[in-house]
């Protein structure tokens, strides 16, 4: 699954909750946490799971933290800032993963992550703001036969967003 939409639509709640679901039904064994930076990690996977289930949920997380344990399971914190990053994730074996803005990864990494994925019922939940048509990650996307499913966002699909707030980023940002 990817979840797709603009900025301040809701993907990283909708991300908080497919963890936290991921945590209880994947097969056994470690998840990924994955963004381009380990600090975006955090801030923008752990810290959002904080916030929305409370601080018992995730545990022992911090910038500086490769691991993190979701309800009591391991997950491993990771990078995705370069293709040398594809190379760090070449052994692992995981049950799942979560991956916040899934287009600002390079190709090689992304399709790593999806080659360890091996276990009968893990499975990939991602985010993305829209992004170039010729894009990797739309281009995979729109491929025929592609497992993907993608789920659409939109500021409107967010309640907490002021309507004031929602004018500025239509007039800021393109495509939201």
């Amino acid at each position: 699954k990817v979840a797709i939409g603009s900025t301040r639509s809701g993907k990283s709640v909708a991300l908080a909750v497919e963890a936290v679901k991921m945590a209880i039904f994947a097969p056994e064994g470690p998840l990924l946490f994955v963004a381009r930076t380990l600090s975006n990690v955090h801030s923008n996977i752990c810290e959002v799971i904080r916030e929305t289930f409370g601080k018992g949920y995730i545990t022992d997380t911090s910038p500086k933290h490769k691991e993190c344990y979701l309800l009591g399971r391991k997950v491993l914190c990771r990078g995705a800032d370069d293709a040398a990053e594809a190379e760090k994730l070449k052994g692992l074996t995981i049950s799942g993963a979560i991956c916040d803005e899934v287009s600002t990864y390079p190709e090689s990494v992304f399709m790593m992550i999806l080659t360890r994925l091996d276990r009968v019922g893990s499975h990939m939940v991602g985010s993305t703001n829209p992004d170039a048509p010729m894009h990797w990650l739309k281009r995979l996307l729109d491929k025929e036969g592609v497992p993907i499913l993608e789920m659409k966002f939109s500021l409107d699909d967010n309640p907490l967003v002021d309507e004031a707030y929602k004018k500025f980023l239509m007039s800021t940002l393109h495509g939201a």
